[in-house]
């Protein structure tokens, strides 16, 4: 038993250094001096916060302009906080709408939203273009915070969907005897009752937002957020690799906070969705 448990140990060992080794190399990379940045070492001598300090107030990479990557920053806080916020008001009521009222086509609408969430976004990128662009949306914050939203929505939707179901009927019943209307229910009750998987749902949506690439590629210029930034640094003749991997440190801090704060609310929320519908 203790040979069987000292291997175990000895390959999570090699599994989490072989999973951590390339944050190590792009920390290593970020202290290297420019000159220097572009020779892989496992060590750094002479580490120097050069890096992150031309990242967040120089020219990020020397032609992005000035104080960059904090615009690029600020935009990817925006855009992600608020599509974390229209998707958790739109799937929390839209979850409850079908888990608790019967109306003729609930299971296959249910359905059809967990279909949806397989589309890639490359099959719908062109058809929101055309119509954010119709409605004057593009490059606008909203704009590329609703076309987010599609995507992240239609999880959210049948997850709550799944939950609220598993609430006892009589709670709800109760409070409606009461004379509540179902938005009371909801406020006081559903919610109340749910806050794990809402903490969940919203550490998914803003991760899954933070991270996004081609929607904001297609639909902003002036509004991108940092992952155009980072592409954009790889499009010159000199890569800057030390500020690359600076600014790609720095922008992996959120979602991993969000995700170490809220691990059990995620693990819980994500086993939610694995009730039969």
């Amino acid at each position: 038993m203790r040979t069987l448990r000292l291997i175990t140990y000895i390959l999570l060992g090699l599994l989490l250094v072989v999973d951590l080794f390339p944050i190590y190399f792009m920390f290593v990379t970020s202290l290297s001096p420019a000159r220097y940045a572009f020779f892989p070492k496992l060590f750094e001598p002479n580490p120097s916060l050069t890096n992150y300090y031309e990242g967040l107030f120089g020219y990020f990479g020397g032609y992005l302009g000035k104080g960059a990557f904090i615009d690029y920053f600020r935009n990817s806080l925006i855009v992600a906080l608020g599509a974390t916020a229209v998707s958790l008001i739109v799937s929390i009521t839209s979850g409850y709408a079908l888990a608790r009222f019967k109306f003729r086509g609930n299971k296959f609408l249910s359905n059809t939203v967990l279909a949806s969430y397989i589309i890639p976004s490359t099959f719908l990128v062109v058809p929101l273009y055309i119509l954010l662009q119709k409605y004057r949306m593009i490059d606008t914050y909203y704009g590329v915070m609703l076309a987010e939203t599609a995507f992240i929505i239609p999880y959210c939707i049948w997850i709550f969907r799944e939950h609220f179901k598993a609430i006892p009927v009589e709670v709800m019943e109760s409070a409606q005897l009461d004379g509540a209307s179902p938005l009371k229910v909801i406020t006081s009750i559903a919610i109340p009752l749910s806050i794990g998987t809402i903490v969940a749902l919203a550490t998914y949506a803003f991760v899954q937002s933070w991270n996004e690439f081609l929607l904001v590629l297609v639909l902003t210029s002036t509004k991108s957020t940092v992952p155009i930034g980072l592409f954009f640094l790889l499009g010159g003749d000199q890569v800057p690799w030390g500020s690359l991997m600076a600014m790609s440190l720095l922008f992996s801090i959120p979602p991993v906070l969000f995700y170490h704060l809220f691990q059990q609310y995620m693990t819980r929320g994500i086993m939610a969705g694995a009730v039969k519908a």
